[in-house]
């Protein structure tokens, strides 16, 4: 292989073998058997999208010109593939042919119907003019029947800038692929669709305008381009966009600024260091360098331990929130949660008496002979949310050492933990415990 145009992170002969290993070692499971893929590529694996595209350039150098004649036209995108054929030439010999060149291959193929075909997300629309004797092709956006419209909704926890992304990122989709007789019913479709979501009527028609003024400006660019490319015979399509530049200006400031700032981060992301947080990343931006792109992924909200917290070390109030109860031969604790912290310490306390096999302070005691210092137990942090004490509780288990016979129901994730633990003012705290990991 010629390395000299490209440069590899390993030696090539190394980066061979683990694609191979990638490639050879991939296995399944079915009806709780473990199976060995031995042909074909794996759905999910980062690779399979990538080979496929060079397995099929080899395919359509290889066996093409033996199938196909110049007057044929094959257009490709990745595994689904458009082809025109003339009229004499019979679509099922061309399949035929394509299935015989490589036998783990199979092509299958669909025919226009009432004058109808989709690819991809494309309906393609033949329209027969009888009375001149000509066609022209239309175009709308295609779904499938089982299509159901789930996006993203109103109410979940994606900043306002990406809802809106998406808001622009369909309604582009309608102009470009849109012929003009199926465009108003694409907007209306979408207007529907995000309206069922949620989506406030205002947030919809403030995307659109923006996807208007886009697009105008697209094609004001082309037009300089072009002219300034010594190129003046040309014809630029319009799309059918309101010519309204004052009902455009009216898009809120707010909006703009963030779809400036998702440009901004489009073409400079080369140097910069991604990074997937399975949490909100509003508040935890303000604490990385620049370096760092910080993406959400899961709704679990932390940003409120990254403001000022209330601690307490009062005893015996009746408080909601994450409490600590001690050993007095060990520096482990027992690190719990409660809405009424006096009920609670009685329910600690009648555990130890009747020696209940489900308290973790009565095992503690049996396995180890320690004495547990119920008359030390005390409130560490006030919190009448439900959601927060238990992330507090589930972070403090897992950062302080601790007795607890079980895990709190919140899954902290290590990324998630090493974040609140390194950067929050909650962290300060910990580290004023004597057991702090």
């Amino acid at each position: 292989m010629d390395s000299s145009n490209f440069i590899l992170p390993v030696d090539t002969e190394v980066f061979l073998k683990l694609m191979n290993l990638c490639l050879s070692q991939s296995h399944f499971a079915f009806n709780g058997e473990f199976y060995l893929q031995v042909a074909g590529l794996s759905m999910g694996s980062p690779l399979s999208p990538v080979l496929s595209n060079i397995f099929m350039e080899i395919f359509e150098i290889k066996f093409l010109p033996n199938i196909l004649n110049f007057d044929h036209v094959w257009l490709r995108y990745v595994d689904d593939i458009f082809v025109v054929l003339p009229d004499q030439v019979e679509p099922a010999t061309i399949l035929s042919k394509l299935n015989d060149c490589v036998p783990q291959i199979k092509f299958t193929l669909e025919l226009e119907q009432n004058s109808f075909l989709p690819f991809l997300d494309v309906l393609l629309i033949r329209k027969i003019f009888i009375s001149d004797n000509r066609e022209e092709f239309a175009f709308k956006v295609f779904r499938k029947d089982t299509h159901i419209d789930s996006y993203v909704h109103w109410l979940s926890c994606h900043e306002s800038h990406v809802k809106f992304g998406i808001l622009r990122g369909f309604f582009l989709r309608a102009f470009r692929l849109c012929s003009p007789e199926y465009l108003d019913e694409e907007i209306a479709h979408i207007r529907k669709i995000f309206k069922t979501l949620g989506y406030p009527s205002q947030f919809i028609e403030k995307a659109l305008k923006s996807t208007k003024r886009r697009l105008r400006n697209v094609k004001k660019q082309v037009r300089q381009d072009l002219v300034s490319s010594g190129i003046s015979n040309f014809t630029i399509h319009d799309t059918p966009i309101d010519d309204n530049s004052n009902e455009i200006e009216t898009v809120n400031e707010n909006i703009e600024r963030d779809c400036e700032a998702e440009n901004r981060l489009r073409f400079d992301i080369a140097d910069k260091f991604i990074v997937n947080v399975p949490t909100d990343t509003t508040n935890i931006k303000k604490f990385l360098p620049r370096e760092f792109v910080l993406v959400s992924s899961v709704p679990t909200n932390i940003k409120k331990f990254f403001h000022r917290q209330k601690i307490s070390i009062k005893k015996d109030e009746h408080n909601a929130g994450v409490y600590q109860v001690p050993c007095k031969d060990c520096d482990s604790v027992y690190i719990g949660e409660t809405v009424d912290f006096k009920r609670r310490k009685y329910q600690h306390k009648y555990s130890l008496q009747v020696g209940d096999e489900n308290s973790a302070l009565h095992r503690h005691r049996i396995s180890n002979n320690h004495r547990i210092g119920l008359e030390e137990m005390k409130l560490l942090i006030k919190e009448d949310n439900v959601n927060k004490r238990q992330f507090i509780e589930s972070f403090l288990i897992k950062n302080v050492n601790n007795f607890n016979v079980h895990n709190n129901n919140v899954l902290l994730d290590d990324f998630t933990n090493h974040i609140v633990k390194k950067f929050s003012k909650f962290s300060s705290f910990l580290k004023g415990l004597n057991n702090f990991i």
